[in-house]
């Protein structure tokens, strides 16, 4: 019975492990990446080769166009390639996790494009820290590069010359926005052993204004741009899928408004402590004249008179004018009486 139950509780566990695999591998997508910007510089300069054998390298004006070249002479670097992929082209969406990368570099072989001991190669690749342009045989500074974070190219002579370089070392920096350009450069153990070989690689636009039917030499083979296979996890876009809650059983009485914010009592400030100016000290164009104060608005009567008696008062005045007139020209004497 016990025996049972282990056996049933590993099978549980390894279904969940393998379901788990499934869905990471579901959740991943893949790309094939080729180079926007393609470039390689001449690291070997006039005083190098006359203290050493640069015979068996071809001049660079000899180069074929749209090639790229990696080379080193008695342990001392002539040529290095900077490639960067094209992410925007391969649909990869920004902010994307990469995961696994590989970088495949076919060999060309055409007689006359420079290569030599390409089996006897050791490249590192490196990453590239420093914007770069197009060029082709620069003599110019090649752009700075990181070679802490680095990786080393393998080369297989089957079917086809060609080199892989395992892009893992990169990925980390890639998904956080690193520049997706890598540099190919003779591997220090090369200098070391002071080797001397030179691998040519066919460039995005080789053989761009060949005729179609031009042949194509055996040594040579089909013509192969470099390449990076990448897989990735797009980021989330944050919207997850989940099951609505339950219907409440009772409706929830709306939550209670805020108290009001009271306005904040600030005393105004206390006024100035300043000493008045004489009007006699101010000059005689800057004297200030006094403000004018303003006028009260007039008020309107709209019904009857404020003062009726007024009307009265000529009336009584008449009344007495007259009967004091009369009192100062009426007669002296009594009526009846005679003087004689």
């Amino acid at each position: 019975m016990k025996l049972r139950r282990i056996l049933v509780l590993s099978a549980v566990g390894s279904l969940m492990v393998l379901y788990g695999q499934v869905s990471a591998l579901a959740a991943s997508e893949s790309a094939k990446v080729g180079t926007q910007t393609e470039a390689w510089y001449v690291t070997t300069t006039s005083e190098t080769c006359s203290s050493i054998d640069c015979s068996m390298l071809a001049a660079p004006a000899e180069f074929p166009k749209n090639t790229l070249h990696v080379g080193i002479s008695n342990g001392t670097p002539t040529a290095a390639t900077y490639i960067e992929f094209d992410m925007f082209s391969a649909n990869i969406p920004t902010g994307s996790v990469f995961t696994k990368g590989t970088v495949t570099l076919p060999v060309d072989m055409a007689p006359g494009d420079g290569t030599l001991r390409q089996d006897a190669a050791e490249l590192q690749v490196c990453q590239v820290t420093e914007f770069f342009s197009s060029v082709a045989a620069s003599p110019d500074k090649p752009p700075a590069t990181d070679c802490e974070t680095s990786a080393n190219a393998k080369y297989s002579a089957e079917p086809a010359p060609t080199f892989t370089v395992d892009l893992g070392p990169f990925l980390a920096g890639w998904s956080k926005g690193d520049s997706a350009a890598l540099a190919i450069l003779p591997a220090p153990e090369a200098e070391e052993a002071s080797e001397t070989w030179h691998v040519a690689f066919y460039g995005k636009d080789y053989g761009a204004g060949l005729q179609d039917d031009a042949p194509v030499s055996p040594e040579s083979g089909t013509p192969k741009p470099i390449t990076a296979k990448l897989t990735y996890e797009p980021e989330p876009d944050g919207e997850t899928t989940t099951l609505p809650p339950p219907e409440p059983e009772f409706t929830p009485p709306p939550a209670p408004s805020p108290p009001p914010i009271s306005p904040i009592d600030v005393a105004p400030p206390e006024p100035a402590d300043i000493a008045p100016v004489a009007d006699a000290e101010l000059p005689p164009e800057e004297a200030v004249e006094p403000a004018p104060e303003p006028v009260a608005a007039p008020e309107f009567i709209t019904v009857g008179y404020q003062y009726p008696i007024a009307w009265i008062m000529p009336l009584l005045l008449l009344i007495g004018f007259a009967m004091t007139g009369h009192s100062l020209t009426r007669s002296l004497e009594r009526p009846g009486s005679s003087l004689g």
